[in-house]
């Protein structure tokens, strides 16, 4: 029986080794393939910019180095200890993007009417993404805490109790009413409010979504759940109907060939660029989209010139990568070794696959356009920086559980051969 015992956890930590090492390789794929189509698709640009194809290229590999650090030290760094402060601690982290969020609003560089970047003498830093990562990380601590503690999961208990108060009817719970169960979301929401007003609407979700999720997972009831995303699609509905410009983004997203000269230009371009590379693509390097007909073609349509120069079998391999990334997220959470490392991994993971799957999605013109970049693949240091903290994160939780399970194993041996 006890030979039996040992096989098994032997089993599952070599599963989870592989979970860890085949979502490494996964993302490094990723970055391989967004390194060869920001060269792609960026050699005129450069030429225009400087006389050389590679200005591009070379800025987009100092992002991919100091990316690869941040997730190193996401990697080293205890999440546990890392969650309870310190220099490199979870609230510092907080405190510094509230500090940049608001320092973007002040003096933030303008760029397509948007103010999302603060520049830094030689590169341009967009605090948004910041907020989603370590938004995710405020709401896993939060919502771990009430789970250890056994409280409830909800968003709405305190505000019943508090609204009884108010009208001087019996509140539903006897002890004193707080808005405990809103800390998890407190953060996110100042963060997403923030990012709102720059304006970053696509974005401003996106830190939401996250910590949303987690809520669902954390055991939120199934009414709460449907009261949360009635009042989401409200709320979301009233956003884009206040703001023209998004609401003719919408128009141009449900037929956006009637739009093909304006509002739709960008969707056009996209599924055009998609469409004509076939099965195997007009040639690395090749594509024609990229040359003046479809915009923003490094970044927020990247996946575009990649299908259209290397074909549906290698643009279908980047959506393979993704889902290898969320299987062996889910993996890892599922051999956490405590219910803050499960939520985070459970919440980084689908943070990056739910943008992956939208910035695909919109370049095919199957949702709307937002400027929501493909992880790994899109040029932008910001976004490269914290898509990797997350990855490293995740792999954090995974080797503090191999660690564990290994010191486990040999006390197990031990007391064996002590019998």
């Amino acid at each position: 029986m006890p030979e039996k015992r040992r096989r098994s956890r032997g089993f599952a930590s070599g599963f989870s080794l592989d979970a860890g090492g085949t979502l490494a390789l996964a993302v490094f794929l990723l970055i391989a393939i967004g390194t060869l189509n920001v060269y792609s698709s960026t050699q005129y640009m450069s030429l225009r910019l400087d006389g050389s194809t590679t200005y591009y290229l070379l800025s987009h590999l100092r992002g991919v180095a100091i990316g690869l650090f941040g997730g190193w030290l996401a990697y080293r760094i205890d999440y546990r200890s890392a969650r309870e402060g310190g220099l490199f601690g979870l609230r510092s982290a907080l405190v510094l993007t509230f500090v940049l969020l608001v320092t973007v609003l002040l003096v933030g560089v303008t760029i397509n009417g948007a103010r999302r970047w603060i520049y830094f003498g030689v590169f341009n830093f967009q605090p948004s993404e910041m907020a989603k990562v370590f938004a995710v990380m405020w709401a896993a601590s939060e919502l771990a805490y009430l789970r250890d503690a056994n409280r409830p999961v909800t968003l709405m208990r305190s505000l019943h109790a508090w609204l009884g108060n108010f009208f001087n009817k019996r509140s539903v719970s006897s002890e004193r009413v707080t808005l405990r169960e809103w800390r998890p979301l407190a953060v996110p929401l100042v963060f997403a409010g923030l990012v709102f007003v720059q304006p970053d609407f696509g974005t401003s979700l996106l830190v939401l979504l996250g910590p949303l999720l987690l809520y669902f997972i954390a055991g939120l009831p199934w009414r709460e759940i449907i009261i949360t995303l009635a009042v989401a699609l409200i709320g979301g509905t009233a956003a884009v109907a206040a703001a023209p410009y998004r609401l003719a983004r919408l128009v141009a997203w449900y037929d956006p060939f009637q739009y093909a000269q304006d509002l739709g230009y960008q969707a056009v371009q996209s599924i055009i660029a998609v469409g004509s590379g076939g099965f195997f693509g007009q040639g690395f390097g090749r594509g024609l989209s990229k040359f003046a007909y479809l915009p923003e073609q490094y970044t927020d349509f990247a996946y575009a010139v990649w299908a259209q120069e290397t074909g549906f079998f290698l643009s279908m391999f980047v959506l393979l990568l993704i889902t290898v990334i969320w299987f062996c997220g889910l993996r890892i959470a599922q051999t956490a070794e405590d219910r803050y490392g499960r939520y985070l991994c459970y919440g980084l993971t689908l943070l990056l696959v739910a943008q992956g799957v939208y910035n695909i999605a919109m370049t095919m013109g199957v949702m709307p356009v937002t400027g929501v970049p493909l992880p790994f693949i899109s040029y932008g240091g910001s976004a490269l920086l914290f898509n990797l903290v997350a990855v490293g994160t995740v792999l954090n939780v995974d080797r503090v559980a191999k660690e564990k399970r290994r010191i486990r194993r040999r006390q197990e041996l031990a007391a064996q051969r002590h019998y």
